[in-house]
């Protein structure tokens, strides 16, 4: 039996300043060779969101495999054996994918950090796969890592991961990136889109398991769009662990009793400061590793909540 992790939300602040990260997990346990194309597996969805099931879309009627998503009739383009990414004639066909949407809950804002899954295949299966959005219309893939160094699995021009050994049922692990710019701020459904392409024969599959959505839902009431504007943190990320913070004339989030607090995001404090008088502040976090951390300032009537990067 998997570990099956519906969610983990760790509090970041008071509940009057609600500010929590989240992990959205997909397990597929109960999926059978006779579920159909949506995943019947309950979904918990974290704290402050609404995740909807997995669904296949232009694919098999059923998966053809058991507690994870996996289908056949994908766009064929690769020979048997391939490991050439140029040998590959196929291409992204945008009517065959799996799909799934997040929402924040009513009253909150989301920042989405990223995606990670395992991808395997048959014999026959997918070479190629991709990660696409509704934020532009799923036009572009959308920024893919590898967990490690992989001589299994490549990222190819345009975010394209391709498996170049002819591996059969070998679970690969993946990360989509999505921290900043248009998953920051989100107030409004996301659906994302996992594109399986390159197949060496229609029979094959491709199969995903264990994905997991990581984020931070927090608190919308009170956060208005022009505190968000009057307020720069800068350079981000930081390269030594100072960043200066900065105001418009009149900001609010600069009023008298204004505090700042800074958390990881295993929802640690790491530093804390009241707001000063003067136009630029510096947050020191010198001390702290590398990574992803929340500044979140509060002046008793609005919360702001920003992220910032240390990448030394």
């Amino acid at each position: 039996m998997k570990h099956i992790y519906l969610f983990l939300s760790i509090f970041l602040l008071s509940a009057s300043l609600t500010a929590q990260s989240f992990t959205q997990s997909f397990t597929f346990d109960s999926v059978k060779a006779t579920t159909g194309s949506v995943d019947p597996t309950p979904v918990v969805s974290a704290s402050g969101t609404r995740f909807s099931s997995f669904s296949a879309k232009g694919v098999s009627v059923n998966p053809n495999a058991s507690a994870r998503f996996s289908f056949t009739g994908w766009s064929t383009g690769a020979t048997n054996g391939a490991t050439l990414y140029s040998s590959l004639t196929g291409a992204l066909d945008t009517g065959r994918y799996y799909e799934v949407s997040v929402s924040p809950q009513s009253g909150y804002q989301l920042e989405l950090d990223s995606i990670t899954f395992f991808m395997q295949r048959s014999g026959t299966g997918v070479r190629t796969f991709a990660i696409r959005s509704s934020a532009d219309l799923f036009t572009t893939n959308l920024n893919a890592t590898l967990h490690m160094p992989d001589t299994v699995l490549t990222v190819e021009a345009g975010n394209v991961l391709f498996l170049n050994k002819d591996l059969t049922n070998y679970p690969t692990p993946c990360t989509i990136n999505l921290a900043g710019g248009t998953f920051s701020g989100v107030g409004n459904g996301v659906t994302f889109r996992f594109y399986g392409f390159n197949a060496e024969a229609s029979t094959g599959t491709f199969s995903i398991d264990a994905v997991n959505f990581y984020g931070l839902a927090s608190l919308a009431t009170g956060i208005t769009g022009q505190t968000m504007n009057d307020l720069h943190i800068f350079p981000v990320p930081s390269a030594d662990g100072m960043f200066y913070m900065r105001k418009d004339a009149n900001s609010s989030a600069f009023q008298p009793g204004s505090n700042l607090r800074v958390y990881s995001m295993q929802g640690q404090l790491v530093y804390e400061s009241p707001i000063t008088a003067a136009p630029q502040q510096e947050i020191n976090l010198q001390a702290q590793a590398n990574g992803v951390y929340l500044l979140v300032i509060s002046n008793g009537v609005e919360t702001v909540t920003k992220r910032i990067s240390i990448d030394r």
